[in-house]
């Protein structure tokens, strides 16, 4: 908006205002006179082209989106802590109970877990990372905990399964996204919008469909995948019933009086992926699979509870990767789920990755 405000043009646009009869050669009286000022004056529009970029919601970086969005009800998600389960062994490889805030160390990861729950009606009681973020999602399925309390009869701790995943600070650009559907679609007074917000409020919930009146008048269905966008373990489910609708009908939590609420978790829909392939010399089909995944992955997660036509896993995408993977010179005959077509996964499926089976020509 003000490029042209530079400090050349703006002393030129100053000199011009001189009357030419006088001195106005660099170096002279005037233009020594008038050059600091118009310095000022050009890093003084430097900073007002950064102050508009800061007050619209489309260029404002992060500390003043979170400031306009606060009003409107829209705060930033902060990173979370990972809740696991725990298996704790005697000597004789039975089943103990361990004291709730007991702690454990994971010496790979440099991470702490407390003990919050007992696990009388449990197998595995409930852990949480004591650090914020992603690596407390780690797997560390084989690998033994240092237990840093004394702990009677305990011979061996591990920590197993993800109940609620860790997520690190939203990042400022889905924030901005989402800030963006909330002036677009505004949730309020307990419609399909506000539902949505509620569930994706709750620690540990990536995305969440819902479905009015799907058992019948006041009644509303939830459906939500995790963080990294996977099916919900029965805590997390318990979690977002917990804090929309604890008391059925009674207007406890943040659905309205008289709405009974479902939730439940989306379930995997496995896409198989077939075909024939001519592959660049010295490459085999494992290089393939290796160069395909993460492109494959990301698509999946970008279909995850899309609107409309772009939930489709399409074959003409998938064929594209494919053929884009720097090990393959040509595809033929590629097939979703062994159909030359397109795949759309049910209401609450979420894609993943099937097998994959080539064969080389």
């Amino acid at each position: 908006m003000f490029e042209n405000m530079t400090f050349e043009n703006i002393l030129e646009q100053m000199l011009d205002d001189v009357s030419d009869e006088l001195d106005k050669r660099e170096g002279s009286m005037i233009w020594n006179s008038l050059a600091p000022a118009a310095s000022q004056l050009a890093l003084h529009y430097v900073w007002l082209e950064n102050v508009i970029e800061l007050v619209f919601f489309d260029t404002a970086p992060d500390e003043y989106l979170e400031r306009a969005a606060k009003p409107y009800g829209i705060l930033r998600k902060g990173a979370t802590t990972a809740v696991r389960s725990l298996k704790c062994l005697d000597d004789k490889q039975i089943r103990i109970e361990v004291p709730i805030g007991s702690r454990f160390f994971v010496e790979s990861a440099n991470l702490y877990f407390r003990v919050t729950d007992s696990s009388s009606e449990t197998e595995y009681q409930k852990v949480e990372c004591e650090s914020l973020g992603l690596a407390g999602n780690t797997d560390f399925k084989g690998e033994k905990l240092l237990a840093l309390d004394n702990i009677y009869g305990l011979a061996t701790a591990e920590i197993v399964d993800v109940l609620i995943p860790a997520q690190d600070e939203e990042d400022i650009e889905s924030f901005r996204k989402r800030f963006f559907v909330k002036l677009q679609k505004e949730a309020f007074s307990g419609n399909k919008e506000h539902y949505k917000a509620w569930a994706e409020e709750v620690k540990g919930v990536g995305k969440a469909k819902i479905y009015p009146l799907a058992y019948g008048d006041g009644t509303v269905k939830i459906v939500i995948a995790n963080s990294n966008l996977e099916p919900a373990t029965a805590e997390l489910v318990a979690e977002v019933k917990k804090y929309i609708d604890p008391d059925e009908r009674q207007g406890e939590g943040a659905a309205p009086i008289g709405s009974k609420v479902y939730v439940e978790s989306a379930t995997w829909i496995d896409i198989d992926i077939t075909g024939e392939l001519v592959l660049k010399e010295g490459k085999n089909i494992n290089d393939v699979i290796f160069e395909i995944t993460p492109t494959l992955q990301r698509l999946f997660k970008e279909a995850t509870f899309a609107d409309g036509d772009s939930s489709t896993i399409k074959l003409a995408v998938i064929a594209n990767v494919i053929f884009s993977a720097p090990s393959v010179l040509d595809n033929f005959n590629i097939m979703l789920n062994g159909n030359l077509g397109n795949v759309t996964p049910n209401e609450n499926e979420i894609p993943r990755i099937g097998q994959i089976n080539f064969t080389l020509l």
